[in-house]
C-alpha cells in the first residue's frame, strides 16, 4: 500500500493525486472508497498500524462533504462500514 510509506511528503503528495482522480474519474469512486474502507478495517481489526491514516481520513472527509443530499443508499452504506 503506497499510502503506508514512512515518508510524509510522499503520503501528502499521493493524497493530493487520489483527491484529483477521485474528482475527475467518476467510474473509479466506488472503488476508490471500497479501497478506502479496506485499509481502514484492516487497519482497525488486524494491523493496527499504518502511517497513511491520516492523509485517507482527510480524503474521507473530503468524500463526505461531496456527498449530495438526499444521500444515495450507496453513500449510506459506506458511511456505515467505514466509520463505525
Amino acid at each position: 500500500d503506497l499510502f503506508d510509506s514512512e515518508d510524509p511528503r510522499e503520503r501528502e503528495y499521493l493524497k493530493n493525486i487520489l483527491h484529483r482522480i477521485y474528482g475527475k474519474i467518476m467510474p473509479l469512486r466506488p472503488y476508490i472508497r471500497k479501497s478506502i474502507m479496506n485499509i481502514f478495517h484492516q487497519y482497525v481489526w488486524e494491523t493496527q498500524k499504518h502511517s497513511g491514516v491520516a492523509e485517507l481520513l482527510e480524503i474521507l472527509g473530503s468524500i463526505i462533504n461531496g456527498f449530495a443530499l438526499p444521500l444515495k443508499e450507496e453513500h449510506k452504506q459506506f458511511l456505515r462500514k467505514s466509520l463505525m
